[in-house]
């Protein structure tokens, strides 16, 4: 398949809107499953501030899969890149796999911070209260 003739199936197998559709449903099963992951991550996640774009797609020959189509899309949170989603098709147009994957690289900064202020939350020493404070707010200014 050349270039023109993968661009025109894509057009009017709807791949694009198809993989956006596969996004959301996929994301959103993700915020539902993942709630404290998504806390971790998100905070208070706000989804104006999530945008998906196309990054690519191509004709793929796998040794197991076969011949397939697949469409990734990037994300990116709050003009951060935060990882990306990829749709695979068959020849009929029909999704056969996707998957969403985070890279977001300051994940553990998050994670870090929400047990800091776990363990803050727990503690009645004014002073060990200061310390970790200030703990917390190095390693958000890391970020």
């Amino acid at each position: 398949m050349r270039t023109e003739e993968l661009k025109q199936w894509i057009e009017t197998n709807q791949i694009h809107k198809k993989t956006i559709e596969g996004f959301w449903k996929s994301f959103n099963h993700y915020l539902i499953e993942e709630p404290k992951e998504c806390r971790q991550m998100f905070g208070d996640f706000d989804k104006s501030k999530l945008e998906i774009k196309l990054d690519s797609y191509s004709l793929m020959v796998h040794s197991y899969r076969g011949e397939f189509v697949q469409m990734t899309l990037d994300m990116n949170y709050s003009d951060q890149y935060i990882g990306y989603y990829r749709m695979m098709f068959n020849f009929a147009g029909e999704a056969i796999d996707d998957f969403l994957v985070s890279e977001w690289k300051t994940w553990d900064i998050y994670r870090r911070i929400s047990i800091l202020e776990e363990i803050k939350n727990d503690i009645k020493n004014e002073e060990l209260l200061q310390i970790i404070e200030m703990k917390i707010q190095e390693t958000k200014k890391k970020f």
